[in-house]
């Protein structure tokens, strides 16, 4: 997936939905639940 296909379907999710992205939980229930394909990457860089 391209970051801009990404961006699209997080622009499409977000549309009248909030989500606070300061809260890490949240966050990554939304990631796990509408992009699974994301769940094993690591983004703390070790």
């Amino acid at each position: 997936m391209t970051d801009k296909e990404l961006e699209n379907l997080l622009v499409t999710k977000l549309e009248g939905e909030k989500i606070d992205f300061s809260n890490l939980s949240d966050l990554a229930e939304f990631f796990d639940e509408d992009f699974p394909e994301y769940r094993d990457i690591d983004v703390t860089g070790s």
